[in-house]
């Protein structure tokens, strides 16, 4: 069977952070609590194609709203199946518990979470946008692999739920058909899917399904915002995004750092939430409505790292989330039109016109008196 996996990354020992809360450069550096005065996402549905989460991380509590485990279908089909021919209770509760069991024991997918949507509070770390609520689909087993045919299903049941955005640090080398028709859903539904490039940094082409271009997708830079040497390239890499030495959450309640596409993905979709929460909540001068409007929103305000334009190293550049998320510009009010004058350049004014006839008459009334005195 054909089988997609999460982006290999780097995977660091867990750390605990010092007391407090740890800003990472992502945050920092990138201008990200300037732009929670306006908006944390607040609102803004995302959904998590991976290996799960610990939902009840003291980082991630009450960020995720919903969860399914459907890498478990196949287990949750055959204790279906024994339970509607015996009624045994025991194989109903197996059942229930395959399908909600969507528990990250791979630290991949609770990493991935953390870096999205961590809460803003006095420990451990902060996401990108901390009001943004989670979608959970563990599309990935335990061991980091899954089939394209639960990642296209894990895409039409985010779909179904009204998600906003959809973030998947996943991959493979496979164009595979319902996985590529699921994206195509999402486009015409105007749910952005973000996609991690890929970390084998000598190939010139994107994984899937990154490659898609109805995709968004992600490569990732350093702390200096340059290109971390195991960032895919390719003709439809869209954007840049921090993806080296990320501090996040994993599960049993710790922190470590890792580096990767899969990193930068849930950033940029972070970001996304926010530029939609921010359009939501006080509009914009140009709508937020499908997924080139994200698109074009975000190209715009990149700052572009390397050949003019969009390129294959590098796409259109770093995202830039102060310049995107900044209030627009207001426009100049309109000068009055001048009232048109309707007389001409040569017209003297009217009332010039009454002195001098009235001084016409006058003259004419002297002259007449002087010719009638000559005659008498």
């Amino acid at each position: 069977m054909e089988r997609m996996r999460h982006i290999k990354f780097i995977r660091h020992k867990p750390i605990i952070p010092q007391a407090g809360q740890t800003l990472g450069y992502q945050i920092s550096k990138h201008n990200i609590p300037e732009v929670w005065k306006k908006t944390q996402g607040e609102g803004v549905k995302v959904a998590i194609l991976d290996t799960g989460c610990q939902a009840k991380h003291a980082d991630l509590r009450g960020s995720v709203k919903f969860g399914l485990n459907i890498s478990g279908f196949a287990e949750y089909k055959k204790w279906d199946d024994l339970y509607r021919r015996t009624g045994n209770a025991d194989h109903k509760r197996k059942r229930d518990r395959a399908k909600s069991d969507y528990m990250d024991r791979d630290g991949h997918g609770t990493h991935v979470s953390g870096i999205l949507s961590a809460n803003n509070n006095a420990l451990g770390i902060v996401g990108v946008a901390p009001e943004a609520q989670i979608y959970v689909y563990k599309v990935l087993g335990d061991d980091g692999y899954g089939s394209y045919e639960d990642v296209a299903l894990g895409i039409h049941k985010a779909l179904s739920k009204g998600v906003d955005v959809i973030s998947m640090s996943l991959g493979g080398d496979d164009n595979h058909s319902g996985v590529y028709k699921a994206i195509q859903a999402a486009y015409v539904a105007h749910v952005p899917v973000v996609c991690a490039a890929g970390n084998e940094g000598n190939r010139a082409v994107l994984g899937y399904p990154a490659q898609y271009a109805e995709t968004i997708s992600i490569g990732a830079l350093d702390m200096e915002n340059i290109r971390a040497v195991f960032s895919n390239m390719g003709q439809n890499l869209d954007f840049m995004a921090p993806g080296v030495d990320i501090l996040s959450t994993v599960p049993s309640n710790r922190y470590a750092v890792y580096s990767g596409t899969s990193m930068s993905t849930p950033w940029a979709a972070g970001v996304i939430a926010l530029m939609i929460a921010k359009h939501r909540k006080y509009g914009g001068r140009t709508p937020v409505r499908t997924v080139e409007d994200v698109r074009e929103h975000l190209s715009k305000t990149a700052v572009d790292l390397d050949a003019a334009g969009k390129d294959k190293k590098t796409g259109y550049g770093l995202i830039d989330v102060r310049a995107l998320l900044a209030d627009p510009k207001p426009k100049p009010e309109p000068k009055p039109e001048p009232t048109p004058d309707p007389r001409t350049p040569y017209d003297p004014p009217i009332e010039g016109i009454v002195k001098r006839l009235e001084r016409i008459e006058e003259r004419l009334t002297k002259l007449e008196n002087k010719q009638s005195g000559d005659a008498v």
